[in-house]
């Protein structure tokens, strides 16, 4: 049961801190000129494509692989086109950076910001960038438990 709470809250705090960090975003673009990507909220490709690109290794962002991986967890495929609009609103964002290659211009590769990297260590488990998800974790835990004995009595 433990871990089973400790992923679910992992989860959870992902999803807030992204829709956190897109409302963010949003307030800080409100009134510029520029297109804004996720102006009414996020479209869901685009999120599942960023929990895609979080159980990537560094080495392994590259469209193919992020496609992949998004196809072998929803069990339906992104098309390049809309992987190609998914990446570049998670780039303007700040949560990829696309990566040169002198050889191949399509900008096919992506490495994680500071903050994707930070969200992937969360989504991933790692306390090393949200080392309060533990007490987060424990809260969590002890209301479950009190409401499981509540419903026992």
């Amino acid at each position: 049961m433990r871990d089973q709470v400790n992923e679910t809250c992992r989860n959870i705090e992902f999803d807030f801190l992204f829709n956190e960090y897109i409302k963010k975003y949003r307030t800080s673009i409100k009134g510029s000129k520029s297109k804004a990507h996720f102006s009414n909220g996020v479209v869901l490709p685009f999120y599942l494509a960023f929990k895609a690109i979080c159980t990537l290794r560094d080495e392994d962002l590259q469209t193919v692989h992020i496609a992949n991986r998004y196809h072998k967890f929803f069990g339906t495929g992104i098309s390049q086109p809309s992987l190609a609009r998914a990446l570049r609103a998670l780039d303007t964002v700040g949560l990829v950076k696309f990566v040169d290659n002198d050889f191949d211009k399509r900008m096919n590769s992506v490495k994680l910001s500071k903050l994707g990297k930070k969200m992937q260590y969360l989504f991933t488990g790692s306390t090393k960038a949200y080392p309060q998800m533990e007490t987060a974790i424990t809260q969590f835990r002890y209301h479950a438990n009190v409401n499981q004995k509540n419903r026992n009595l």
